[in-house]
């Protein structure tokens, strides 16, 4: 499966204290439930609280010091292309735009279409996901003093809106088993936000 970069943005952040990994933000996505609300604006561009889901996400890792972001696109990349570059310019962040062709097969080939730019231990984050960016510090320690793959999960289902379309998580104490939106047998859901090895 190819990918390829449609364009770069390199601005430097001017935090001297960087977390040290780099964060892939999946926003290729067509955003299907959102389209009734949205007129057709791409998902990661949808405006939530004067700010859109991709600035959120962008914004997030610049706070939690992360030293650079890679964006992957795909669904009208080019309105995607150019609001990222905006967030960029505004706010100093080094940017890495990279286009996945095959984006309608989902968030694995997104994935895929990333892998020549990590090299290292990475924060994997869906563009739609509102979250704290505390959590991504959080992760960094946890890797750090036992270093592996950590997903970030929710076990309190009852407060899920659509346990349905989640993507469940089956646990055996802190040990993810098996992940998946079709598990019948699961604890919590996935929050969309990860700590990968390259592997």
């Amino acid at each position: 499966m190819k990918a390829s970069v449609t364009s770069v943005s390199c601005y430097q952040q001017s935090e001297t204290s960087q977390l040290p990994f780099p964060a892939v933000i999946l926003a290729a996505g067509q955003g299907r439930r959102l389209r009734a609300h949205t007129n057709g604006t791409p998902k990661p561009i949808t405006p939530v609280l004067g700010l859109t889901l991709l600035q959120r996400a962008i914004l997030s890792c610049q706070k939690a010091r992360i030293h650079h972001i890679i964006v992957v696109v795909g669904y009208k990349k080019r309105e995607v292309i150019r609001h990222a570059h905006r967030i960029a310019a505004q706010h100093g962040i080094e940017l890495t735009i990279v286009e996945n062709p095959h984006w309608p097969k989902g968030n694995g080939s997104s994935l895929l279409a990333a892998e020549p730019y990590v090299n290292s231990p990475f924060f994997l984050l869906m563009a739609d996901h509102i979250f704290d960016p505390a959590v991504l510090e959080r992760l960094a320690q946890a890797y750090q003093q036992n270093p592996g793959s950590y997903v970030v999960v929710d076990r309190n289902l009852e407060r899920v809106d659509d346990v349905q379309e989640a993507t469940k998580v089956h646990l055996d104490g802190r040990e993810v088993l098996a992940l998946g939106k079709q598990l019948k047998e699961f604890q919590a859901v996935d929050t969309g936000i990860f700590l990968l090895e390259p592997s």
